[in-house]
């Protein structure tokens, strides 16, 4: 073992002050990252909205599509 590196099997009371503390990283890691994919997925419904109002609007004031 490492000269600075504290060894936990010589400490069993400090190892399980640790592992609550790596579950709850782990925890909050999961958390950021289903938080993200949470905001990507209203991000795109709120997307899909917009396009769906534009279109039903736009077929509104011209009935017969755009021509250029």
């Amino acid at each position: 073992m490492a000269q600075g590196l504290p060894n936990p099997s010589h400490h069993p009371e400090r190892a399980r002050e640790v592992d609550p503390l790596v579950y709850f990283a782990v925890g909050v890691a999961w958390a950021v990252v289903a938080l993200g994919i949470w905001r990507q997925a209203r991000r795109e419904d709120a997307r899909q909205r917009v396009r769906a109002v534009s279109s039903r609007l736009l077929s509104q004031v011209f009935p017969n599509g755009v021509r250029l």
